[in-house]
C-alpha cells in the first residue's frame, strides 16, 4: 500500500501560472508568473485547531484553499502592473486527502504523490493544477480509489466552473468597453479590460478574498461557490469506495460458500 505524506501549515507550495500583464510597452500579454506561499496562507486556509498536531504543526484540511496574497512574480519581472492585482485574488487549492481521517469535522490533506501534491492554482482562462506543495512530514496515511478519484473529479468541476465564470466575467469586461470606452480606444486597451474583468470575476466569485466571503453556517466555516466541486467530487468518490466494499463483501461471501462446502 502506497503511503502518502500529510500537508501541514509550513509546508511550501511553487508553481507557475498563466495571468494577463500589461508589459511597458502594449499590447497585452498572458504571461508565466512565478508563485509561492506556504500552505496555511496569511489566513485563508482550513486547517485543524492546535490541539490536533502533526510533527508540532496545524494539518492542512481537504479542498483548503491558501487564498489570497500568494505572491506572484511574471516572467519578465519588468511587465508587472498586473501582478499586485492577482496576488490580492490568488488561490491554490488541495484536493486529496483521506475521506476516513477526520479532524474538526473534515478529512485531513495529504500528498497525492507521496511527497507532493498537485494544487489547483488560479490561471487565466481557467484554473490548472499548475501548484506544487512538498511534505517531508514524519505522519503518513493511506488514499482509498475514492480518495484518488473523488479529488480529481473535484479538481476537474472546479476548472470547468472557472472557466464559465471567466467566460461570464469577459462578456461583462467587452460591454463595459464598448459602453464606456471612446471610439478609436487603442485594440490593447480593450482587450486588457476584457481580460481583466473576466480573471477578477473568475476570481472573486470562484474564490473570495476573506473580507468578501458571505457568513456561512459559522464564521469559521463560511459557503462559497467552490465548496461545491469539493461536495459532488468527493461524493462521487465515496460512492467509489462503497462499491467497492461491496463488491469485496460479495466476492468474499462466495469464497465462504466455497470453503464450508470443501469441508
Amino acid at each position: 500500500m502506497a503511503f502518502h505524506l500529510l500537508l501541514l501549515k509550513w509546508h511550501p507550495m511553487l508553481g507557475l501560472d498563466l495571468h494577463p500583464e500589461l508589459p511597458p510597452v502594449p499590447p497585452l500579454l498572458f504571461l508565466p508568473h512565478v508563485v509561492g506561499e506556504f500552505l496555511k496562507g496569511v489566513g485563508g486556509a482550513s486547517m485543524t485547531g492546535d490541539d490536533v498536531l502533526a510533527n508540532n504543526w496545524n494539518i492542512i484540511l481537504r479542498d483548503s484553499d491558501i487564498g489570497s496574497h500568494i505572491l506572484h512574480v511574471p516572467i519578465p519581472i519588468s511587465s508587472c502592473l498586473l501582478a499586485p492585482l492577482w496576488q490580492r485574488v490568488s488561490s491554490s487549492k488541495s484536493y486529496f486527502g483521506p475521506s476516513s481521517v477526520v479532524a474538526g469535522g473534515k478529512p485531513i490533506a495529504a500528498a497525492l504523490e507521496s511527497w507532493k501534491n498537485w494544487q489547483l492554482n488560479c490561471n487565466d482562462p481557467l484554473s490548472l493544477p499548475t501548484g506544487v506543495a512538498f511534505s517531508w512530514s514524519t505522519v503518513v496515511c493511506g488514499l482509498t480509489l475514492g480518495d484518488v478519484f473523488g479529488g480529481f473529479v473535484a479538481m476537474s468541476l472546479d476548472m470547468a466552473m472557472s472557466y464559465f465564470l471567466g467566460k461570464i466575467g469577459g462578456k461583462f469586461g467587452k460591454w463595459y468597453a464598448e459602453k464606456h470606452l471612446a471610439e478609436g480606444t487603442a485594440k490593447w486597451f480593450v482587450e486588457a479590460v476584457e481580460q481583466t474583468a473576466s480573471a477578477v470575476f473568475l476570481q472573486l466569485i470562484d474564490s473570495p478574498p476573506e473580507p468578501l466571503i458571505a457568513p456561512g453556517p459559522t464564521l469559521e466555516d463560511p459557503f462559497t461557490p467552490d465548496d461545491l466541486p469539493g461536495m459532488i467530487g468527493h461524493g462521487a468518490g465515496d460512492m467509489v469506495d462503497c462499491f467497492n466494499r461491496s463488491l469485496a463483501n460479495f466476492v468474499g461471501s462466495f469464497a465462504d460458500d466455497d470453503a464450508v462446502e470443501q469441508h
